[in-house]
């Protein structure tokens, strides 16, 4: 009986001999898991602090970008509100010139009246000289009757003395 328990024991021993012999290589699988998790997480530690990095860079580059583009906006606005006030003068050196043309128009307008006003007295001096010639002339046409008026009112004046002297003696 000692014998059977010292066979059951040994086969004990043996049982929990292979069962450590199989925690054993269970654990060493288990840390050999353990240490690829480890280079993994290690690896994703490192890739993520590199893609950290290229973030910040990108991150700053887009910081970059944008100031540009802020500036690029007020460069925009700038030349904007300089195409406003562009506009805003052409229109008032239209409207300048509309006025002008206006005053162009009225001084065309006041020209040709000032153009015919002229022409009418013209005409009426022209009419007033032919005028004043036909009365110089009539005035010239009844001088030399009044002097052939005269003359012969002279002439029969002496021939009434001489008829009178001739009838006196």
């Amino acid at each position: 009986e000692r014998e059977t328990r010292l066979q059951r024991w040994g086969m004990a021993l043996q049982a929990e001999s292979a069962r450590v012999q199989a925690n054993a290589e269970d654990l060493e699988a288990r840390e050999a898991v353990v240490e690829r998790a480890k280079a993994a997480a290690e690896k994703a530690t490192a890739d993520a602090q590199h893609n950290t990095a290229h973030l910040d860079h990108y991150h700053a580059a887009a910081e970059e970008m944008r100031g540009d583009a802020e500036t690029a906006l007020m460069n925009v606005q700038t030349r904007e509100a300089r195409l406003e006030e562009g506009e805003r003068d052409y229109q008032r050196e239209v409207a300048n010139l509309h006025m002008r043309n206006e005053d162009l128009k009225n001084q065309d307008r006041l020209l040709l009246e000032a153009k015919c006003a002229v022409e009418k007295r013209e005409a009426l001096v022209s009419a007033s000289e032919a005028k004043a010639q036909m009365l110089t002339g009539m005035a010239a046409e009844e001088r030399q009757r009044a002097e052939a008026a005269l003359h012969a009112s002279t002439a029969a004046q002496d021939r009434a003395i001489w008829v009178s002297k001739a009838a006196e003696e």
